[in-house]
């Protein structure tokens, strides 16, 4: 409570308190300290100061603010032998207070997932706070400028993906973002930039993942049922014309894709620098989903 009053009494000291608290790790605090950054993110105010820190919080927050990781299903953490040392519970380490605790699953339950509680918080998400004081630049339209152009992120959603971007160079951001179907172009956009600035924050490895990432994103735009219907119809009306057989062509290129990363986050430390480093897997295919070839490379 007393945290609580010192907010209402000082609103600036309290973000700078609870962000500086947050530089620690997520693992580091309790349920209810991750549960204070939680509430600080979700008020635009708050994830302002928290996207436009100098040192900013680790990315491991992006396993809190992600709820489907949160209540991800536990995995053993294994020690340098091979041999399995530990369980690791995804809900143990980046849990809230507000959560609710989830049911125990054991790590060899392979078929057997967590519920994830639909009003769990998603700091992800869009929330109520997100829908105010948009403008015309966060709707599309049927013509024109807006026509041609993704609508931006709501202010709140904005300035987190500033804060991805700052800390795109960390394992659990790589990691993080191996497990998604894209981001908004625009955050896309701010990373390949960063990347291309060559600052040298990012190692030659964090680098090579978040091309691959990309690649394989964009891969999966192309790949699609409905995609195969229509070029069969075109055929069928038009013949094989010479944009025909270029359109083939495009479609069985190889192409990159990923594996699931799966949910488990747990590396032996003395192995890597992070226990997000962890073997991330791309394949060479052709939209049959035959595979040409396949190669894995660590990240740390």
């Amino acid at each position: 409570m007393e945290v609580w009053a010192i907010r209402a009494q000082n609103p600036d000291h309290w973000y700078e308190k609870i962000i500086d608290l947050s530089r620690k790790g997520p693992e580091a605090l309790l349920p209810h300290e991750r549960g204070q950054v939680a509430h600080l993110v979700s008020t635009i105010e708050g994830v302002k100061k928290f996207a436009a820190s100098t040192n900013p919080p680790p990315a491991d927050w992006l396993c809190v603010f992600d709820r489907l990781i949160r209540y991800a299903k536990p995995s053993y953490l294994w020690d340098t032998s091979g041999a399995i040392n530990s369980t690791f519970d995804p809900f143990t380490a980046f849990g809230l207070d507000s959560d609710i605790v989830p049911s125990k699953v054991d790590p060899d339950e392979y078929f057997r997932t967590r519920e994830v509680p639909q009003d769990a918080w998603y700091g992800l998400a869009v929330i109520p706070v997100d829908r105010k004081d948009l403008d015309v630049h966060n709707f599309p339209e049927l013509r024109g400028f807006g026509a041609m152009h993704i609508p931006k992120l709501p202010d709140r959603l904005s300035h987190l993906g500033r804060w991805l971007c700052k800390v795109s160079d960390q394992p659990a951001a790589v990691w993080w973002a191996s497990g998604q179907s894209a981001l908004h172009p625009h955050l896309k956009s701010e990373i390949e930039l960063e990347l291309a600035r060559g600052t040298g924050r990012h190692s030659p490895t964090i680098r090579r993942a978040w091309h691959y990432i990309f690649d394989a994103w964009k891969n999966k735009t192309n790949v699609s049922g409905l995609h195969y219907f229509q070029f069969e119809s075109s055929v069928k009306l038009d013949g094989w014309t010479n944009a025909a057989v270029r359109q083939l062509a495009q479609m069985l290129r190889p192409q990159l894709t990923q594996r699931d990363r799966g949910t488990s986050l747990g590396r032996p430390k003395s192995q890597a620098r992070s226990k997000f480093a962890t073997s991330l897997t791309w394949m060479w295919s052709i939209p049959a989903k035959v595979t040409v070839s396949k190669f894995r490379m660590s990240i740390s």
